[in-house]
């Protein structure tokens, strides 16, 4: 992977939004979601499966995760930065920005949020990952959406070579749905099915 080129010309406007979201690691012995009821008030609904790629970049002394951020560059989406705003019991409240733009040029938008944290060191290729996804809708008993949730098997690579491998849950909060639904639904994803909680 080679470091990326700096643009100054002005690229797609940034969209951005407030995340809520909560994050597991699963263990060996995982089993797959099911569509059904998970836990009293929350739906799982049938899911679709997708193939990522993804380029993961920090300086060469990981200042961007120091900081509880990090950036992508997905193909099919674009770059996403994600920043830490705060821990609020299960969740972790982020701030996501997407910018449009080509692989291995950071547009000005994202270069523009991050210049604190890069202490004049350059952004590099860090990790590359391929990830094969399963996603969720999550919906309450009015079939109302609370948010999803995706069941990721990620390959770490190393050039064509897989370095790595691990499976990570994940859920997305919609803004109007209920803090404290979601940390019964993390603590039934922790009991029921062998992962454990953790940041990234």
């Amino acid at each position: 992977m080679s470091a990326p080129r700096y643009v100054n010309t002005i690229s797609a406007q940034r969209k951005s939004r407030v995340q809520c979201e909560a994050k597991l690691e699963a263990r060996a012995g995982f089993q797959a979601l099911q569509p059904g009821p998970l836990i009293r008030g929350v739906v799982v609904d049938a899911g679709r499966n997708e193939r990522l790629d993804t380029v993961y970049y920090d300086t060469s002394e990981l200042e961007l995760a120091k900081h509880d951020a990090s950036l992508r560059y997905r193909k099919g989406e674009g770059w996403t930065l994600k920043l830490l705003h705060e821990i609020r019991g299960q969740a972790l409240i982020c701030g996501e920005h997407l910018v449009a733009g080509e692989a291995g040029v950071i547009p000005p938008e994202i270069h523009d949020l991050v210049q604190a944290m890069e202490r004049r060191d350059q952004l590099v290729p860090v990790a590359h990952l391929r990830t094969r996804r399963q996603r969720f809708e999550l919906l309450d008993a009015a079939q109302h959406r609370l948010g999803g949730m995706v069941d990721d098997k990620v390959s770490v690579l190393d050039g064509d070579q897989t370095a790595a491998t691990f499976r990570e849950i994940e859920i997305d909060w919609a803004g109007a749905a209920p803090e404290d639904v979601l940390g019964s639904l993390v603590g039934v994803l922790v009991e029921r099915s062998r992962v454990s909680r953790h940041r990234s």
